[in-house]
């Protein structure tokens, strides 16, 4: 190990970012990177890009070459023009450390079992006051996807189509995606739910912008037939 931890740690501090860091080795290649998390709006900068029609290599060139605090960023450049998909691999370990994943979720009814809530950090009593208060049938589901645990009301039309405005025009997608899982999330409260996207910037995006949009959906499979 040709890196001293404890000084990387403080160059990630100094930059704002979580001191958490992940080591990512690619032995064919005799390489090992050393990763910070993406801060929010590094995050936010790769994701708008990223969904650009040929900007995706950019958006990852600067990611990576942000949150990689080894080597140096000569080696890292070479290397990525070595192999083509390092960059790709590397990203997808940081969408991991800024929050994305694989993702669990439960519609929530005032009968569903104690059992099935646990997961999901949720109480029957928690579950029985929240339906009382968004009463609609379906209305409420619960999301769990690494540390993260929220509960979404199915989201108004008016962020829907900020969410598919932004992806269209390619402008503003990540805020769109932010401002929807703010509205849309109704536990826990504000402050928490600031505080777990500011932690966690890619869940936003990246696990709750698809959930939600399945969730506004009207399930109108089967429903078809020729009159």
């Amino acid at each position: 190990m040709a890196y001293d931890i404890a000084a990387l740690k403080q160059v990630a501090a100094a930059q704002g970012a979580r001191t958490e860091l992940e080591a990512l080795s690619f032995p064919e290649a005799g390489l090992e990177i050393v990763l910070r998390a993406p801060t929010p709006r590094e995050f936010n900068v790769y994701f708008d890009t990223v969904i650009e029609d040929g900007r995706e290599q950019d958006g990852r060139i600067n990611l990576l070459q942000r949150c990689a605090l080894y080597p140096s960023r000569g080696e890292l450049l070479t290397a990525a023009d070595r192999y083509a998909l390092l960059a790709v691999e590397v990203c997808s370990a940081l969408e991991e450390m800024a929050g994305s994943g694989t993702a669990r979720s439960i519609v929530l009814a005032k009968d569903t079992p104690p059992e099935d809530l646990e997961p999901y950090g949720l109480t029957i009593e928690s579950v029985r006051d929240l339906v009382d208060r968004y009463n609609q049938r379906g209305q409420l589901r619960a999301v769990a996807c690494g540390e993260s645990r929220v509960v979404i009301k199915r989201p108004s039309s008016f962020n829907i189509g900020q969410i598919q405005h932004a992806a269209r025009t390619n402008k503003g997608y990540a805020q769109a995606c932010i401002n929807a899982a703010v509205d849309s999330i109704v536990w826990p409260d504000e402050g928490a739910v600031g505080q777990l996207l500011d932690r966690w910037p890619a869940f936003a995006g990246l696990v709750l912008a698809p959930l939600l949009m399945q969730h506004a959906s009207v399930g109108a499979q089967g429903a078809r037939k020729k009159l």
